[in-house]
């Protein structure tokens, strides 16, 4: 009897953590070289969402977690004078 209660508990016990699991991705906007603002227009590129705003993925089930700006430095390839681009990458999970 002890062990059919502890077979019951451990097929619960699976049965509840895939139901609690969550999906998350990182999810980044394309750089852009002049203004790098986040708007509700940025455009992320997500491997299982696709290409979305962030009303958008809200629409679709999913949270942002986390949103960090990136910036990179290159060379303007007309000019020789440093130039900056600016993107963003977005942490989303949804349940």
């Amino acid at each position: 009897m002890h062990l059919k209660k502890l077979g019951l508990a451990a097929v619960l016990l699976a049965v509840s953590t895939t139901v609690l699991a969550k999906q998350g991705e990182v999810c980044s906007s394309k750089p852009v070289l002049k203004d790098g603002t986040l708007t509700n227009d940025t455009v992320f590129e997500c491997k299982t969402a696709g290409s979305l705003t962030i009303p958008q993925l809200y629409a679709q089930g999913w949270r942002v977690i986390s949103v960090l700006p990136q910036a990179t430095m290159g060379t303007d390839p007309n000019t020789g004078l440093p130039q900056a681009s600016f993107a963003w990458t977005v942490v989303v999970e949804r349940d």
